[in-house]
């Protein structure tokens, strides 16, 4: 799949009648017109090459342009997901200069998520860590602070026990 320049699952190969791969692709990308010029020997190799490389350019320029647009979004989100909040706003402000305006509320939710997470980090070292009492049995009790008056006897609590 490397050598023939495609990623994708499914992916189809046609061969003309010289044993030369004329068309790679999509099977759904496949026209019928393709198909019956390859058989007829009409089909223009030099021509399909030439539109495949100007595609795979194109296919190229987008996938480039759509890193460049998910740059901001992409270092806002490891920055968070490090819960690095301070290297997160900063980000944020970056990404307020180069971002679309209207795809600044977007930035407003960030920040709404850096700050809950600035938040989260001062509750969590302002609180006091609380062990339990570990649960021992006592001398006069099976477990502690009950008297041996509280406890009720089976034979009390279910009379038909007796």
């Amino acid at each position: 799949m490397a050598a023939a320049g495609q990623n994708g699952i499914p992916t189809a190969f046609v061969v003309n009648k010289e044993g030369v791969v004329a068309w790679i692709g999509h099977p759904m990308a496949l026209q019928e017109t393709v198909l019956n010029e390859v058989l007829d020997g009409t089909y223009d190799l030099a021509k399909a090459a030439a539109d495949f490389e100007k595609q795979q350019k194109e296919i190229e320029k987008q996938q480039i342009e759509a890193a460049k647009r998910n740059a901001p979004w992409m270092a806002i989100s490891r920055a968070m997901q490090k819960k690095d909040w301070d290297a997160a706003m900063d980000k944020v402000a970056e990404a307020e200069k180069v971002v679309p305006k209207a795809e600044h509320d977007r930035l407003d939710v960030y920040r709404f998520n850096i700050l809950l997470g600035i938040i989260l980090r001062l509750i969590k070292s302002q609180r006091k860590s609380v062990t339990p009492k570990k649960m021992t049995p006592n001398s006069r009790t099976n477990w502690p602070g009950r008297s041996p008056r509280t406890r009720r006897s089976s034979s009390a609590t279910w009379p038909w026990l007796k």
